[in-house]
């Protein structure tokens, strides 16, 4: 009994003493990362070696005593311990707030006389193109004028507010089967501007130019409640400033050919 109490003790005193050793290791680990002490390290720089003996006495090595006295049995252990596993996935965050509006670069511009709008550069300019179908003019009559009218649809893919449909419309002058204008109605969420597409002339027959002219749009209240919609025109994108689909939006796009 009085033996086994020994090497208990022992080894318990071992124990603290190996333990007391790592603290200050990792102390002055720190202390050498400042350029103030350096350790003797083993094993490419992942190991510290020493020596102890069985009644408990600890010593480092140091490069001008690289071997462990008689009587002491020689140790090492790691500088830093192993990865832990990785922990969980934290919670998503919230929605960050809406950004700025943007800024309006193709207020004011138009295309040339026989171009038609095609849709809004990168940086918000308006971008013109000739038209894909063109015909060597015959009897139409100079300076036609032919409207074209969308109306806002309600809910589908929008549900809640309303959204100009989109598509082309094909109009004859009276009288002249012949004399045709083809137009991209505008496209996209009432609200926002400048939307998929506004208003352009696509293409005619019977004439050697057309161009169009965007009216206000006649905005339906913005709500059920009677409140009102402003009506405005971004480019060639007519918009209503709260158009939900409890009321009907229209708008006009006015063409001369000639």
């Amino acid at each position: 009994m009085v033996r086994l109490g020994r090497f208990t003790e022992r080894k318990r005193r071992l124990l603290v003493a190996v333990t007391v050793l790592l603290t200050v290791a990792a102390g002055t680990g720190i202390a050498a990362a400042s350029g103030v002490v350096t350790l003797p390290f083993s094993g490419g720089g992942t190991t510290i070696s020493g020596c102890y003996s069985p009644g408990g006495q600890l010593k480092v090595l140091t490069p001008g005593h690289a071997t462990c006295p008689s009587g002491m049995a020689p140790i090492s252990w790691n500088v830093t311990g192993p990865q832990g596993p990785t922990g969980p996935q934290g919670p998503t965050g919230p929605q960050g707030p809406q950004g700025p509006a943007g800024v309006n670069a193709a207020a004011g511009e138009t295309c040339s006389s026989g171009e038609f709008v095609t849709g809004f550069s990168a940086s918000g300019n308006v971008v013109c193109a000739s038209p894909t179908t063109t015909t060597t003019a015959s009897a139409c009559p100079a300076n036609s004028q032919l409207t074209f009218q969308v109306t806002g649809s309600p809910a589908g893919a929008f549900a809640g507010l309303q959204y100009w449909p989109g598509g082309t419309e094909t109009q004859a002058v009276t009288g002249y089967p012949n004399c045709t204008v083809t137009v991209q109605e505008p496209a996209g969420v009432i609200n926002d501007a400048p939307g998929t597409n506004g208003w352009s002339v696509v293409s005619w027959t019977g004439f050697t130019s057309a161009s169009g002219v965007v009216q206000l749009p006649s905005c339906g209240s913005g709500s059920a409640f009677g409140t009102s919609s402003s009506p405005s025109i971004n480019g060639t994108y007519p918009t209503c400033s709260d158009a939900l689909d409890v009321n009907t939006s229209t708008d006009n796009f006015v063409v001369t050919a000639s």
